[in-house]
């Protein structure tokens, strides 16, 4: 289950604007922000991804992403063969939009990439549950927060920047960091254990 947008404008709300009044008083402000702090979680985790399938109508195509309405960029797994074990390397992405393909004509490739979440809008319910995965969500509100002091506060926004900044480097390690299991080893007379 994810977070709902009830819970993490609420959690916004407690970092520092406190009365729900405020949120009714700039409800577009908020809902801004958060489309901006969703978006922005989405492109530096790569959290949310998506396959998009073709079949080659020649050896060798150009497909235009950009087309893809909620394309970000090219995910780690890149293009596959359908069927066929293995990321395939002869491809290229031009300009972040432009995907040309050389494979076989009439097989069907796998897309992978990231994608953007849905926006909301100021008739979103509380309960609409957000795309991003609960994980990261957490991070949207501090973006949130950092967007809803810019103008007025410059040094609260930095402050909820360097928060959200913090938690998602730390995230991130944790989450590229492999498991490593020692068998055996030398205790301290040296003697193997």
């Amino acid at each position: 289950m994810n977070k709902t947008w009830g819970e993490i404008r609420k959690e916004a709300l407690h970092l520092g604007f406190d009365r729900e009044a405020n949120y009714v008083k700039y409800k577009d402000s908020f809902v801004k922000a958060f489309n901006w702090a969703q978006n922005h979680v989405a492109s530096v985790t790569g959290c949310l991804t998506d396959v998009k399938e073709i079949v080659l109508d020649a050896d060798s195509v150009v497909v235009d992403m950009g087309l893809t309405e909620d394309f970000l960029f090219m995910a780690n797994r890149g293009v596959e063969e359908k069927g066929v074990v293995g990321r395939m390397d002869a491809y290229s992405l031009t300009d972040n939009r432009y995907l040309r393909i050389n494979g076989k004509k009439g097989r069907t490739y796998c897309i992978y990439y990231a994608k953007a979440p849905k926006a909301i809008t100021d008739s979103t319910a509380d309960s609409y549950e957000c795309e991003i995965p609960y994980k990261w969500a957490k991070l949207i509100p501090y973006y949130m927060a950092n967007r809803l002091y810019l103008e007025d506060d410059t040094q609260k926004a930095g402050y909820y920047w360097n928060l959200a900044e913090d938690m998602k480097n730390d995230m991130l390690i944790k989450e590229r960091e492999p498991e490593v299991t020692v068998f055996g080893g030398f205790d301290v007379d040296g003697w193997c254990i």
